[in-house]
C-alpha cells in the first residue's frame, strides 16, 4: 500500500470533488447570484469538533466569510493572512469554510500552517454554491446586520490584505 504525503493530497483533488465543484461554481443556477447590498444566505455548518455553528450565531459581528480548499494554492498563503486579520479586530469574526471532500486533509492543513479561525466544513458543498463562489478562495465580508458589503474573489497577495483592512475597519466604525 502506498502513502501519499500532505503535500501530494493537497494537489490532488478527487475527480468528485473537481465535478461537483464544476457543477455548483460553474453552471448557471437558477436563482440569482449572491451581491452586494443582500442579505447573506443561510450557514450551518459543523466545526472540527462537530459543533454546529450558523450565521446567525455571529450578528451583530462583522463576518468575514472565506471559502478555501487544501489543495488550493492561493487559499495556503490566504488562510495565515486572515488569522492575523482578526487578530487585529475584537468585533471580527472569520468563519473558514473548507470544501475539502476529506476533511482529514483539511485538519492536517490546519494543523501544519496553525490555522486559529473558525474552520467549518461544507464536503458537499451545499454553502459554497448557495453564496456562487466562482473561483477559490472566494470571501464575502458582511456587516453587523448580515450584509453582503465586499466579495472578493481568488486572493492577490500585494493588494488584498490592506484591502480587509480597510473594508473591515470602515464596516465596525459604522457599529
Amino acid at each position: 500500500m502506498q502513502f501519499q504525503s500532505l503535500e501530494q493530497k493537497l494537489f490532488m483533488p478527487s475527480l468528485l470533488v473537481k465535478t461537483l465543484l464544476f457543477i455548483a461554481l460553474v453552471l448557471p443556477t437558477v436563482c440569482h447570484a449572491v451581491s452586494v447590498g443582500e442579505p447573506a444566505p443561510f450557514l450551518a455548518l459543523k466545526d472540527v469538533k462537530n459543533k454546529l455553528h450558523k450565521l446567525k450565531d455571529f450578528e451583530n459581528n462583522v463576518v468575514f466569510i472565506n471559502f478555501w480548499a487544501s489543495w488550493c494554492s492561493p487559499c495556503r498563503k490566504e488562510l495565515p493572512l486572515l488569522d492575523e486579520l482578526q487578530a487585529r479586530y475584537k468585533d471580527l469574526v472569520v468563519l473558514a469554510i473548507n470544501i475539502d471532500e476529506d476533511k482529514e486533509i483539511a485538519e492536517q492543513f490546519m494543523q501544519q500552517y496553525h490555522i486559529q479561525s473558525l474552520v467549518l466544513f461544507d464536503s458537499k458543498i451545499k454553502v459554497v454554491s448557495q453564496y456562487e463562489a466562482i473561483a477559490m478562495p472566494t470571501s464575502f465580508i458582511l456587516d453587523q446586520e448580515g450584509v453582503i458589503r465586499f466579495i472578493h474573489y481568488g486572493f492577490k497577495l500585494k493588494t488584498d490584505p490592506a484591502m480587509w483592512d480597510r473594508e473591515v475597519s470602515r464596516l465596525l466604525v459604522k457599529k
